[in-house]
């Protein structure tokens, strides 16, 4: 099936695409997974309607400071940030839906993405 998105619908794409690398680079979020992690990932969104379906192993832990909306972007540099305490925080992976990476899980105590580029505009 091949899908053909509209000029407008190009365009939003690469806006949320610029949006989301400006929030990753101004909080400093740590998306880092293991490699076992990243190749399950992949199995998985290769079955039909994964993205309904599957869940993908995340880092829990992707935002490193409490005080993450004071991060300023011209001092920070992720391989060498760091907390308050002086040590980046330890990761917790844990699968969850596209859905839930996106708007979060309070259940589970889990930000999601979308409520950090809120955050960010």
């Amino acid at each position: 099936m091949d899908i053909q998105l509209t000029d407008f619908e190009n365009t939003c794409l690469i806006v949320l695409m610029a949006l989301t690398v400006d929030v990753i680079n101004h909080f400093n979020l740590d998306f880092i997974i293991p490699i076992t992690k990243a190749d399950a990932n992949l199995k998985r969104a290769h079955s039909r309607n994964a993205i309904h379906t599957e869940k993908f192993w995340f880092n829990r832990n992707f935002v490193q400071s409490a005080s993450y909306w004071e991060c300023d972007l011209h001092s920070s540099d992720f391989l060498k940030s760091k907390t308050s305490d002086g040590d980046r925080k330890e990761p917790v992976y844990e699968e969850f839906t596209l859905l839930e990476i996106l708007v979060g899980k309070p259940e589970a105590d889990f930000l999601g993405l979308y409520p950090v580029i809120q955050k960010f505009m």
